[in-house]
């Protein structure tokens, strides 16, 4: 032990001496063990760390696709999930969530809240009970005993400080009275979501299984003891096949999917973090090498010493272990440089990502004990393999020092090594700049994409009506029409519209069929879809998409005014190819049988989801003629 302290001592006054070799061997070390540790806690929190539910290996997601559209995962029809309660066999419990929005009164002041509608079945599901209170039941999902509310953690200590007796209380959520009945543990998401609020959807049974159309949520399930994955999505498709047979207009072409619930909340984010988690163990690698390269060629300075010593009777593993030693005290220093390196990487990423990237189970990452350990086990390793080498490479080549005279430069087979760790180094840091440059590329390639909108200058804000405060028919058009005329009379506000659901914006929207009037409706499965968006007037102008023929919305466009649409190209080429579609008439199946729609207008298509898939055909609505209760305002 004493011989060892005093290598070790022996080799920290060497680095001390010698700081043109220690420093940038010890930053070369510390750059690539304070990335990779950065990075791999992140991979650690996001993709390793069990689940915090019970059993998650039983809980699955519940979508629909479609093939044949190209439709890979899509929200359930309503009336699909009652069937699926009534008739699987393969499910120990079978429950619905989607996104919710609710404008809530906090004391005096409403706000917009994020949150989810979930069926009470999701507590059982997950295996999760509030904090504090109760989850709320089966009886409270059922319209009419539905006004309850159960908050998040954070919710409960940002917006009410944490009081105890929140429980109990009532709050105002879009005019409606909830009761809290209770508050979710700290930490809590909802398959990788993070939700302020939980509420029943209040649903009729009865309502839901006559429902003709897809709403905005997903099912979620627990799958009974000894039940596979792909037992269940067997009986699923088969069970779809019978809904195609009872309901063709909605389920033709449609089918079930099963997702694990941890792969569904991983498996958006996981190539980035795969391609991420390479990039940095090459930089490592790259950091490796070039020490490597440093005490090789540092090496051969004490070849002659190491000869002497050789020749008065030191044995090889005596000369060795002051070498190693060293290896061992530069992979500590390195390592604990790359410690605070990485500190500052982890805030910095989440700082990042925190608000930009829909990371999921980000909070579920941090620099434990566990992962300081094996940072300093990674640099302790690093220090002595890299270093083993050349420590060998300088003590067997001693006879051909001495017979040269002591003369620098090594013996041939350090200078070959050097050679190649300086052409695998070059090759390694090539790969790292052909991958970045790919990454610029993409990068300029994506900024040059038009989307067919131009959004410098304007500002959007989304609000919500409540719904028992303006359901008299217009009350939401005239509401809207009153904000944006004053809005428009600011200082400085060039144009303001609104628009449900905003380009390249988070959140679901609407997507449904349309065919020309003149023909007979599409059989079930065949036809075109598209998005629809109700919009008010100057939309277009505001956003700056080009109107290529007819005319934009005006105020004349009522309720009770004959329906009219505008429709992008693409929209107005699937139904009208190599014809002009203005005056033309269209259906859109939105769920009433109500008269055709009008085309007063042909505007210039928009990437409305993603900058990397082709434009999707688009019918615009007068908000007037569908009023939603939510609505996004640009202004510009």
């Amino acid at each position: 032990m004493s011989t060892l302290l005093q290598d070790l001592r022996f080799a920290l006054r060497s680095f001390v001496r010698a700081p043109r070799f220690s420093v940038p061997a010890i930053l070369a070390l510390a750059l690539g063990i304070g990335a990779t540790s950065a990075t791999l806690s992140v991979v650690r929190g996001v993709m390793l760390e069990p689940l915090p539910y019970r059993d998650p290996a039983r809980i699955v997601t519940i979508w629909e696709t479609n093939p044949g559209r190209n439709i890979r995962r899509n929200v359930i029809a309503q009336s699909n999930f009652v069937a699926w309660r009534e008739r699987t066999r393969s499910f120990e419990n079978l429950g619905m969530v989607g996104p919710a929005r609710l404008s809530l009164v906090i004391g005096n002041t409403p706000e917009e809240v994020e949150g989810m509608f979930a069926s009470s079945d999701v507590f059982t599901i997950l295996g999760v009970k509030p904090a504090i209170g109760r989850a709320y039941t089966s009886n409270e999902d059922v319209l009419g005993n539905d006004r309850v509310i159960v908050v998040s953690h954070d919710f409960w200590q940002t917006k009410f400080g944490g009081r105890a007796d929140l429980v109990g209380t009532t709050i105002r959520a879009n005019g409606v009275p909830r009761t809290v009945v209770g508050v979710m543990p700290e930490g809590f998401t909802l398959v990788g979501q993070k939700a302020s609020f939980l509420v029943p959807y209040g649903w009729d049974i009865e309502r839901l299984r006559s429902a003709q159309g897809r709403g905005t949520s997903s099912g979620i399930a627990r799958l009974r003891d000894g039940v596979t994955v792909e037992q269940a999505s067997a009986e699923m498709r088969n069970l779809m096949v019978e809904r195609q047979q009872e309901t063709p207009r909605l389920n033709t072409g449609w089918s079930a999917v099963l997702v694990p619930v941890h792969e569904q909340m991983v498996e958006s984010i996981r190539p980035a973090l795969l391609i991420l988690t390479g990039a940095v163990l090459l930089v490592l690698l790259v950091a490796c090498v070039n020490v490597a390269n440093l005490l090789l060629a540092r090496s051969t300075v004490r070849q002659l010493e190491l000869g002497i010593r050789a020749a008065l009777g030191a044995k090889r593993k005596r000369l060795l272990a002051p070498l190693l030693s060293g290896r061992l005290a530069l992979g500590a220093a390195g390592g604990v440089a790359g410690l605070a390196l990485a500190f500052a990487l982890h805030r910095g990423l989440l700082a990042l990502v925190a608000n930009r990237i829909p990371v999921p189970r980000l909070e579920q990452v941090a620099l434990d004990l566990p992962m300081l350990a094996a940072t300093m086990a990674i640099a302790l390793l690093t220090g002595v393999l890299f270093g083993f080498v050349p420590a060998i490479l300088t003590t067997s080549s001693i006879d051909e020092t001495l017979r040269d005279g002591g003369r620098h430069g090594g013996s041939r087979k350090s200078r070959r090594v050097l050679s190649a760790l300086v052409v695998a180094e070059v090759a390694l840091s090539l790969v790292l700049l052909a991958g970045a440059g790919l990454l610029i590329r993409s990068f300029i390639r994506l900024q040059s994409i038009d989307p067919g909108f131009r959004s410098e200058g304007v500002l959007t804000a989304r609000v919500q009506t409540a719904g028992v405060r303006y359901q008299a028919p217009g009350a939401r058009g005239a509401f809207y029409n009153d904000v944006l005329a004053r809005i428009s009379a600011l200082p400085g506000v060039e144009q303001a519209a609104g628009v449900t659901f905003l380009p390249m914006g988070r959140g679901l929207g609407m997507r449904t069929g349309y065919w020309r009037s003149d023909r007979p409706q599409p059989a079930p499965g065949e036809g075109s879809s598209a998005d629809i968006r109700p919009i008010t007037p100057g939309f277009f102008k505001t956003m700056g998409i080009q109107v290529v023929a007819g005319r934009d919305f005006t105020a004349a466009d009522q309720t009770e005014s004959p329906r009219v649409t505008i429709v992008s190209e693409t929209a107005a080429r699937r139904v009208f190819p190599g014809e002009d579609p203005i005056g033309r008439r269209i259906d859109v199946f939105i769920g009433d049988p109500g008269p055709p729609y009008e085309i007063v207008g042909v505007v210039k298509d928009i990437k409305m989801a993603s900058l990397d898939v082709d434009a999707f055909p688009i019918v615009y609505l007068p908000h007037t003629q569908l009023a939603l209760g939510l609505m996004t305002l640009v202004v510009r």
